[in-house]
């Protein structure tokens, strides 16, 4: 349903979806469109998480959108 409503605004042409591994706290890839891009969507979060932006959004303890 997200992924219906982040695609109709026509904001971006690719949208993921990251969630928490428990087991060890990575993030993995749950979902990507177009597929195409999914490569490209995990460099963006491998730089995120480098420069702790990820870390940040833990933190926080509620939904965060970048």
């Amino acid at each position: 349903m997200t992924h219906r409503y982040v695609a109709s605004l026509g904001l971006c042409c690719a949208s993921a979806f990251h969630l928490v591994n428990p087991a060890d706290q990575s993030f993995e890839l749950a979902f990507c469109a177009p597929q195409e891009e999914r490569t490209q969507m995990d460099e963006v979060t491998q730089r995120g998480i480098r420069s702790g932006k990820f870390a940040w959004a833990l933190r926080q303890n509620a939904p965060v959108f970048f």
